[in-house]
């Protein structure tokens, strides 16, 4: 999912705090870290999507969770589950800076100068730690 880390290099606003190919660490950084923007991959939550979305927020109950799902997966159905919100694949690069702006935004479009911290959990082992704090 290194396409999340493109789709936001030129967003000053939002920071990546964590990155992991663990979805088990998923729920751990979440309840850390608390940030206000989780992207995840559903395959990689290695759980039923509604445990696994239900443990997530109970470990950090303000933050947003973006599920992305693949095409055999209904996001309609991710999102019974508790997801603020759920893409599939092949509509991530269209879809998700304006999800995010939508869920994260101040109520006029725009993201607070303050800045967002997102966790991104990828769908395939990268060559990085597990955890990069920027």
């Amino acid at each position: 999912m290194r396409v999340i880390d493109y789709l936001f290099c030129n967003e000053p606003e939002l920071r990546i705090v964590a990155r992991s190919n663990n979805g088990n660490r998923l729920v751990q950084y979440a309840a850390c870290l608390r940030p206000e923007l989780i992207v995840a991959h559903e395959r990689l939550l290695g759980k039923t999507a509604s445990e696994a979305v239900a443990e997530i927020k109970r470990s950090s109950p303000a933050s947003k969770l973006i599920l992305i799902c693949s095409s055999q997966k209904s996001p309609y159905e991710l999102c019974r589950c508790g997801a603020d919100a759920c893409l599939r694949e092949e509509a991530l690069v269209q879809q998700l800076p304006s999800v995010v702006r939508k869920l994260l935004s101040t109520g006029d479009g725009a993201l607070p100068a303050k800045g967002k911290d997102l966790v991104r959990v990828s769908n395939r082992g990268e060559p990085q730690s597990e955890t990069e704090t920027k």
